[in-house]
């Protein structure tokens, strides 16, 4: 064996360390690698729900990772990832408590509601394929549909709302006793320990919180006030109500301010505005207080009402006097991003304007084995998405056909 003078030189401590280097730098990459999966899944779980629900303590606010009981980071780090079965379990999951497309509310919603998927309709094996894809969603429920169960009005309120702009929305009547309007949160300074309970144990209007019309005489209610005659139409079991709010700003100095004065609600019934013919009064509501506004639906005892946010309408809203048409509510939740698009924004994330991904810091193996969880979850959410857009449009069609309306709009590309 040959030596230099130099190796001869070289303490046993010295080479101890020269050979720990590597486990070590590799023990950093590790780390670094679960850092930024972490920080990343942390800094988008509205984009990816599942994968947080596995890597963090849904029990702790600040979101406490599960890497924290690893005992050696190196070879527990593949283990501490979870397999693309429980990902895929985890985003099927997700799907009913965090969907990828606006829908009412069980977290807003009173306990005596039932929220249900719109009733199966009859479709043919292309339309079924088509809406099915390649993930089974049989465990999912798309909740669109209100259904009352006792004596006194009960509220539930949609997942999304609207601060600004003009959107809108139907509530197809199933069964009599209902109300439908917009909702807006409580203020803070007058938040308590009961306040939502109180808010949807009441009919829509019932505060000045939200506005809304009834199905007796059409009357509108905001405040405890109710109108009677005002021009709202009563309605029943078929009709389809429709709801318009616009919530606009001035620019003043270059900023936003909100204003009352432009806000007003509108309301239609099977496409006709409601309202006073003779007097040109047409909106429901004016002067409505800026805010972030809910769809929101009452009902009482069998009261039943479907709720449709769009994109696809069983009367389409009329232009507004600008021109514009107004925005379909369904456009409020974002389209999930496909599997490339997901794993560019993972890849890209950034915390205290840093890349969370450094490749010199990170271990590569990891950070692969991450982007694959990435692509799964984000190709079952895009998934449900694509199936809620096709049976949406299944549904339309046929309520349109039942009334004899015109459907080729719904034949054309989305």
């Amino acid at each position: 064996m040959l030596s230099t003078a130099a190796d001869k030189n070289k303490s046993p401590a010295t080479s101890q360390t020269q050979s720990s280097e590597p486990t070590r730098n590799h023990a950093t990459a590790t780390s670094a690698a679960i850092a930024a999966a972490l920080d990343a899944t942390r800094a988008h779980q509205a984009l990816f729900p599942g994968l947080a629900t596995l890597f963090f303590d849904g029990s702790n606010s600040n979101n406490t990772s599960k890497y924290t009981s690893l005992i050696d980071p190196i070879d527990d780090a593949f283990n501490f990832l979870p397999s693309v079965e429980a990902v895929s379990n985890a985003a099927l999951k997700s799907i009913d408590d965090f969907p990828p497309y606006v829908t009412m509310n069980i977290r807003d919603s009173a306990p005596q509601l039932t929220l249900e998927d719109v009733t199966p309709i009859t479709i043919n094996n292309n339309e079924k394929k088509a809406a099915a894809g390649s993930v089974d969603f049989s465990r999912t429920i798309r909740r669109f549909v209100v259904r009352g169960g006792m004596r006194g009005y009960r509220m539930s309120r949609a997942s999304h709302g609207v601060s600004h702009g003009c959107y809108y929305y139907e509530a197809i009547v199933l069964g009599s006793k209902s109300g439908v309007g917009m909702k807006r949160p409580r203020e803070e300074g007058e938040k308590n320990a009961n306040e939502n309970e109180v808010s949807i144990e009441a009919p829509v209007g019932y505060d000045k919180y939200s506005y809304g019309v009834r199905d007796i005489m059409g009357s509108r209610i905001h405040n405890k006030r109710r109108e009677d005659k005002w021009g709202g139409q009563g309605f029943g079991p078929g009709d389809v109500i429709g709801f318009l709010i616009c919530l606009n700003k001035k620019t003043i100095d270059g900023a936003d301010h909100a204003t009352s004065q432009t806000n007003y609600i509108q309301v239609f019934k099977n496409g006709v505005s409601m309202g006073d013919e003779q007097k040109s009064a047409e909106k429901a509501f004016e002067n409505v207080t800026p805010d972030t506004y809910f769809p929101a639906v009452s009902c009482y005892l069998n009261g039943t009402v479907h709720m449709n946010f769009g994109p696809h309408f069983v009367y389409s809203p009329a232009k507004l006097p600008n021109g514009e048409t107004p925005k379909p509510v369904c456009d409020l939740c974002a389209s999930p991003p496909s599997p490339e698009e997901a794993e560019e924004i993972i890849v890209s994330s950034s915390k205290e304007g840093r890349k969370i991904f450094l490749s010199k810091r990170t271990d590569e193996g990891i950070v692969t084995a991450f982007k694959e969880l990435v692509r799964t979850e984000a190709t079952i959410r895009r998934d449900a998405h694509a199936r809620h857009l096709m049976l949406q449009k299944i549904n339309i069609l046929a309520l349109r056909n039942e009334r004899g309306l015109p459907t080729l709009d719904l034949f054309g590309n989305d």
